[in-house]
C-alpha cells in the first residue's frame, strides 16, 4: 500500500542557515518520517559536568507558534549515553544560534575509568606484574589516557547522525486564574492510578 502523503496546508516552512563549512541541512531519512536526521559537526568535553557538547552547525527560523524539538535518535541505545535534558526545545522563533546537544553518560566518570582499570588490572595484566604494580598506577593511568583525548570515548562522532529535530506546533496559552475547576471522572487520580479500582 501507498505511503499516506501530508496535506499541503500541514506543511511549514523553516529557514535553515548553515554556520560553518562541514555542516548538512537536516533531513528525513524516509517518507513519513516526522523527525529530521541532524549531524555533528564538532564535539567538546565538558570537565566540569562530565558530558560532550556537540555542536550541528544549523540555526534555524520557523515561523511564530511553531518549535522545534531536539529529541535523540532510537539508534541512541547502542551507546551508553543519553541526552541530558531528555528532549530540547529550541524557541525557533526567536532563537538563532547553532542547535547544541548535549550527551551525558550513563555512569560517571570516575566509575568509567575505575572499570577500565580493573578490566586492565584483573584481565590484560599477568600475576606477576600485579605483584609488583599498585592498582592506583593503574588507574591513574587510564585517567591520564581519557584527559589525554576524552572526545576519544564520545558517544558519537564528528559527522555522526546524532538526533532528530521534530518540528510541532504550539498554541499561545492565556493564564487564567480560577477559583474551581470541573469535575471529572479521573478528578485526582495521579501516577499509576488509571486502570486500578
Amino acid at each position: 500500500p501507498k505511503t499516506p502523503t501530508t496535506k499541503k496546508s500541514d506543511n511549514i516552512t523553516i529557514k535553515f542557515k548553515l554556520l560553518s563549512d562541514e555542516a548538512e541541512l537536516p533531513k528525513y531519512a524516509h517518507d513519513g518520517d516526522n523527525g529530521m536526521d541532524i549531524k555533528a559537526v564538532r564535539v567538546e568535553y565538558d570537565v566540569e559536568n562530565d558530558c560532550y557538547k556537540y555542536y550541528t552547525g544549523i540555526a534555524c527560523e520557523s515561523p511564530e507558534a511553531v518549535g522545534c524539538l531536539v529529541m535523540p535518535r532510537s539508534s541512541n541505545c547502542n551507546t551508553d549515553s543519553y541526552l541530558t535534558n531528555s528532549i530540547g526545545l529550541v524557541d525557533s522563533f526567536t532563537y538563532r544560534g547553532d542547535i547544541g546537544l548535549r550527551f551525558k553518560c550513563r555512569t560517571s566518570r570516575s566509575v568509567r575509568i575505575m572499570c577500565c582499570a580493573m578490566y586492565k588490572y584483573h584481565f590484560e595484566m599477568s600475576w606477576f606484574e600485579r605483584l609488583f604494580t599498585p592498582f592506583k598506577d593503574v588507574y591513574n593511568e587510564i585517567e591520564r589516557e581519557f584527559f589525554a583525548d576524552p572526545i576519544k570515548f564520545a558517544p558519537y562522532a564528528v559527522g555522526e547522525r546524532l538526533g532528530q529535530l521534530v518540528f510541532v506546533r504550539f498554541p499561545k496559552v492565556k493564564v487564567k486564574k480560577v477559583d474551581k475547576l470541573s469535575e471529572t471522572k479521573r478528578g485526582k487520580g495521579g501516577h499509576g492510578s488509571t486502570g486500578k479500582k
